[in-house]
């Protein structure tokens, strides 16, 4: 499992802050190092948020992000949060999407987008554990 907080040792140049955020922005990373978490996140999300702005920081950090910009950063921190093998063990367990992704320990939007950005063989996977699941254990 990946841990943010433990990335973030590695990266000497950044500083993690705690701060009070405009609605609906839930951290930002500064040109200078900083990191901005808002105050108010719980656990869960300040390890998605933290992952979310430790990939900017080594994609670059752009002056304006773009969408396809942070779709591409949403998509990294699924895959890097969420690997293939736990995401197939939570599914076997035939949890609603709010409990599989506290089992994830992820939110809710990381697993959805970690659903809908399954690679080729990661769809194969899916499919198959899905067959199984079907034939086996149905939900």
């Amino acid at each position: 499992m990946m841990h943010p907080w433990r990335a973030l040792r590695g990266r000497p140049h950044l500083d993690v802050v705690f701060a009070e955020l405009p609605p609906r922005t839930h951290g930002l990373i500064k040109s200078d190092g900083t990191v901005v978490l808002a105050r108010d996140l719980n656990q869960v999300e300040r390890r998605c948020v933290l992952m979310h702005e430790l990939v900017h920081d080594e994609r670059g950090i752009p002056e304006v992000p773009s969408a396809a910009e942070e779709a591409a950063v949403e998509r990294e921190v699924a895959r890097r949060l969420i690997p293939l093998n736990d995401l197939l063990r939570v599914a076997r367990m035939c949890l609603p999407a709010e409990e599989a992704a506290e089992e994830l320990w992820v939110t809710e939007d990381v697993l959805t987008c970690r659903l809908a950005s399954l690679d080729g063989g990661e769809r194969f996977a899916w499919r198959a554990m899905l067959a199984d699941l079907a034939e086996h254990e149905p939900c």
